[in-house]
Order: C-alpha cells, then structure tokens, then sequence
C-alpha cells in the first residue's frame, strides 16, 4: 500500500501541500492547515485555512484524512506482523531502566547525606531485567529495532541515519543480518 498523496490546498494568495494529517493545527479550537508566511498589502501574516469553511473543501479533507487512517492502520499491522514481541520488549526495558533509575537515584541521595553514606539501600528487584533477557532473546527482531530505535537518539548524523535504516528494514520484513551490519559499521 502506497503513503496518500500530500493534501493540496488552493486559495486566492498561494497553493502549497500539506504532507499528512498531522500538520493540521488547531487555532481556538478551529482545524486549520497552515499555510506559511505571506504578504498582503505590504503586510506579513500568517495564512491559516479553515478546514471547515466550506462543505466541499471540509469533505475532501475528510476522505484525505480517511485515506492516511486506512494507511496508518495497514503500517501498524505490517509493523506488528514484522516486529513482533516490540511493544512487550519495549514495556519491559522501560520497567528495567525505571528500576536500575530508582535505584542509582537512592545510592546517590544517600551519598550526598553524610549520615546514609555508609548505608547501602536493598539492591533492586531483579525481575523486571530478568523479564527483558528473555523477551530479548524471545524476540531477536525486535532487540534489534529496539537498538536502532536508541540509535536515533544520537547527536551524531551518521549513527542517528545508521538506526533509521536499521529500523526501516526492520519494521519493512528485512533481513536482522542486514540490520546489524548497518549498526555496527555506522561509523565507517
């Protein structure tokens, strides 16, 4: 299935495309699409299209926005279909790091008050980690979309565009061989 098309939006000052649903503002508490900058007599202002100015207009938009929820729901079935065991991957890491967070937070609360420091706190519940070893070997596709999703994050161009192609072949049915390689050679 094909993304739809940019939405094209035509008045009296300028024509210009609106890639997809989500760039459609709310402006008190009207749906607009933004135009960009224009002049008008001389004078800049922003140009902001109601969506339901008129009922041919306010239509169109609606079977656009029809075409990107059928679109949307087709990628999120693929996605799951290829990557699958993610969301509960993903669920499970969060709660490790939240742990290993909580705890790193009281060694040092607690280093920073002379009367704790020499007080260790209980070492934090293993099970969450443990739980994300599994579904991480569970889930081998899903580790790997999971590291080029923390690739992203990164400051650095080449990495960052490394785990967005590593994602792509994920999230698309590609190889993890060919994921990884892209993930281990960014830097070359």
């Amino acid at each position: 299935m094909e993304q739809p098309k940019p939405f094209e939006c035509v008045n009296d000052h300028r024509t210009f495309f609106v890639k997809s649903p989500k760039e459609i503002k709310t402006v008190q508490g009207i749906e607009c699409f933004d135009g960009g900058d224009i002049k008008v007599n001389g004078k800049s202002m922003r140009l902001m299209v109601r969506i339901d100015g008129k009922p041919e207009f306010s239509q169109k938009v609606a079977d656009w926005r029809a075409e990107w929820a059928t679109y949307d729901a087709w990628k999120r079935e693929e996605f799951d279909r290829n990557v699958p065991g993610y969301r509960e991957l993903e669920q499970a890491s969060d709660a490790a790091a939240e742990v290993e967070y909580r705890y790193r937070s009281e060694v040092n609360r607690r280093m920073d008050d002379e009367q704790l420091s020499s007080f260790s706190p209980a070492k934090p519940d293993n099970a969450p980690a443990e739980k994300a070893a599994v579904l991480r070997t569970q889930y081998p596709r899903a580790t790997v979309y999971l590291r080029a999703k923390r690739y992203t994050n990164s400051d650095n161009l080449n990495k960052y565009s490394a785990g967005k192609k590593a994602m792509e072949i994920i999230a698309t049915g590609g190889s993890i061989e060919d994921a990884k390689y892209i993930l281990d050679n960014w830097s070359n």
